[in-house]
């Protein structure tokens, strides 16, 4: 049973790629409605599809958002979670655990806040260990505090 995590600062993977896949499946979840919508209409197949791909293409130019500023971190002190060096303290839980990569959620009480934060293994391999015995074994952080990691999972 792992008993204490060591204090760890991981940076959030950030950059077009992850933007990119969040975009696409925003995009790809309103071709779908769009597309539902023209078939409920009663819109030909090759209608149904150009309605859906210029949905698509729109929200695609139209999206101005930017990726996660370059620099944001992700801090274990040794007693609670901490965004960017704020003061405040975030609830962290492993939304999705990969193996090298993982999308953590990120809730602040004051103001409340939620943030979805990919991380990957490549952006710091030598604190990639630590960063995952700190998401499991801290209080209030992975999938219930059970101090175990995920059968199977290395540290």
């Amino acid at each position: 049973m792992l008993t204490a995590a060591a204090p760890v600062s991981y940076p959030v993977a950030n950059g077009g790629f992850w933007h990119f896949v969040r975009l696409s499946w925003v995009a790809a979840s309103l071709a779908c409605a769009v597309a539902w919508m023209a078939w409920h209409v009663g819109l030909a197949p090759a209608q149904q599809g150009l309605l859906a791909a210029a949905a698509m293409m729109l929200l695609l130019g139209v999206d101005r958002r930017r990726p996660t500023p370059v620099g944001v971190r992700l801090q274990w002190t040794g007693d609670q979670w901490r965004l960017d060096g704020q003061e405040q303290a975030w609830r962290v839980r492993v939304g999705l655990d990969l193996g090298p990569w993982m999308l953590v959620k990120a809730t602040s009480a004051s103001p409340v806040s939620t943030r979805w934060l990919p991380l990957s293994a490549g952006d710091a391999p030598a604190a990639w260990s630590r960063l995952r015995q700190a998401l499991y074994v801290a209080p209030g952080a992975g999938s219930g505090g059970s101090g175990e990691l995920p059968a199977g999972a290395a540290p």
